[in-house]
């Protein structure tokens, strides 16, 4: 960086330090000290008369403390003895200001001094309005050049018009939950608007008083986060068919729906269907119900076969007899189960009661309702974790937790990551490819490429998909679960029931309330804490 007294010196900043320029012969010892202290330079007498007996065209070393930049710029410039003009210039660039020292003007034109700004380097903003006001009034300060700031761009905005629905019902403030207005699925039409976009706006970028441009940051246009059964035209995600909205993590798609409008029963028949099922009524007595994901019953079940083989099963009411099996690759959620078999890929969720049931989970069985009580001889199987809020008349209950490898867990969830990432890396060159060859519609090959690369993108997104849910099942389970595996029963507890968490029995020697017992990894036993501990 440099700056220059006109026909007199100049300073430069070097590598290895400071140096003043003389280019006059003219020069006298006043304006010389004058000049170096802006810089924050005292000179020595002998470093004064160096540069007084220097000649034109010689370079002299300051060996004093290097000025910075800013100070560099800001400079009283000496345009020659008989005019004075102070040109101080912002450390940022964005401003320049002007007085003229010298009380007698009639030397000084405006455009003489424009001529001076722009010598100077001062070349944008500049407001000659302000510089005839510099002219009028000498000794004033006056701005007379104004840069323009950078405006940075604003990134994209989507606005997602559907909310992914919880699993586990909701519980209310009195202990119960309304199954009737929960809508585990939701029903779409092809064109319906699922998400709409607010594009990214540019930025503005700016420039100093000495025309250097300085640059802003665009905004983002971030894509939306959609699968199959959705198109995207411009700035909006429509649903491309009839169906139902599903939820992989973050994307949403569009799958195929069937809306039973009452029972299942002889009028209905039997059920079979790859994508997602609506009962709003209730599946009758020897009737089969499967589907390849969600299962939504907005009655109840009796004494029917219901599978959901990659979803979940939902039952705004409840499942009632011996012959009534329910098998879940996800969750099942009910209001009650009674004789009943239960088998969930992860949690079952129960809000009332469960009564005589053969109940197993891959991750916790949960009574929800703080009214949720276990009734008589049921046997609950869970991975991790076991929780209820009552026991009553259950002398022979079988309560067993199988218990997790917290280690081999942390294992896995690294081994996802390092899958999940490398995923997110072809995914990335993927994307990229499609991207170009959409770019290039005429090209008679383009056609071809996207037909073989666009199954191989959605098969990786799937995958993606499946392995960031598994990964979120795991991490939950660690979260919610103490030590390798876990029971809690808040009341009912007589003396005599046996427990068991990872092959571990516990039997109760005396009647108890909120008790929780837990498997320490490191002491390799069960811990047990009640309220009198």
């Amino acid at each position: 960086m440099r700056h220059k007294s006109k026909n007199k010196f100049k300073v430069s900043k070097k590598a290895d330090g400071v140096y003043l320029r003389i280019d006059s012969a003219n020069i006298n010892s006043h304006e010389i000290i004058n000049y170096l202290y802006q810089l924050n330079i005292i000179p020595s007498q002998e470093l004064l008369g160096r540069i007084l007996n220097s000649r034109p065209g010689s370079e002299i070393f300051l060996d004093q403390v290097a000025p910075t930049d800013d100070q560099l710029y800001n400079l009283n410039l000496i345009l020659d003895d008989s005019v004075g003009l102070n040109i101080v210039m912002s450390p940022d660039r964005m401003q320049a200001h002007l007085t003229i020292t010298s009380q007698t003007n009639s030397n000084i034109s405006e455009q003489y001094i424009l001529n001076q700004l722009q010598e100077v380097g001062i070349c944008f903003g500049v407001n000659k309005q302000a510089v005839k006001e510099a002219v009028l009034n000498p000794g004033k300060q006056v701005e007379v050049a104004r840069g323009r700031y950078a405006i940075d761009g604003r990134d994209a905005h989507i606005d997602y018009l559907y909310q992914k629905p919880e699993i586990k019902p909701v519980l209310c403030e009195d202990g119960t939950v309304d199954y009737y207005d929960l809508g585990y699925i939701v029903p779409i039409q092809a064109g319906d608007i699922i998400a709409r976009r607010q594009s990214a706006v540019p930025g503005q970028p700016g420039m100093d008083v000495t025309g250097q441009v300085i640059p802003a940051r665009d905004g983002r246009n971030f894509r939306f986060k959609v699968g199959k059964g959705v198109i995207v035209n411009n700035d909006y995600a429509l649903a491309e068919i009839d169906g139902a909205l599903s939820w992989s993590n973050d994307t949403i798609q569009v799958t195929r729906v069937l809306i039973i409008p009452g029972d299942v029963d002889f009028s209905v028949g039997n059920i079979s269907f790859m994508g997602k099922v609506l009962v709003q009524g209730n599946i009758k007595e020897g009737f089969l119900v499967e589907a390849d994901e969600d299962i939504e019953v907005r009655g109840g079940i009796d004494n029917a076969r219901v599978v959901s083989r990659r979803g979940s099963i939902t039952v705004h009411k409840g499942v009632i007899g011996s012959k009534t099996c329910l098998t879940a690759s996800k969750n099942i959620a009910a209001k009650f189960a009674q004789e009943a078999t239960l088998e969930a890929g992860q949690n079952v969720y129960i809000n009332e009661y469960i009564l005589r049931c053969q109940i197993k989970a891959g991750d916790s069985v949960l009574l929800q309702g703080r009214r949720g009580i276990v009734l008589g001889n049921n046997s609950v199987l869970a991975r991790a974790k076991i929780k209820v809020a009552n026991i009553q008349n259950c002398k022979s209950l079988d309560l067993r937790v199988e218990g997790i490898n917290r280690h081999l867990y942390y294992k896995q969830v690294r081994d996802l990551n390092s899958r999940i990432v490398k995923l997110e890396d072809s995914m990335g060159v993927l994307s990229d490819v499609i991207r170009t060859y959409r770019t290039n519609l005429d090209d008679p090959h383009t056609l071809v490429k996207l037909q073989q690369y666009l199954p191989e993108y959605i098969h990786l997104t799937e995958e993606y998909n499946q392995l960031v849910e598994q990964r979120s099942s795991i991490v939950a389970i660690l979260r919610s679960t103490r030590g390798d595996g876990m029971i809690e029963i808040g009341g009912g507890l007589e003396a005599g029931m046996l427990f068991t968490i990872k092959n571990e029995p516990v039997v109760l020697k005396e009647r108890l309330r909120n008790i929780r017992m837990y498997y320490d990894t490191d002491e390799k036993k069960i811990i047990t804490i009640t309220d009198k501990s």
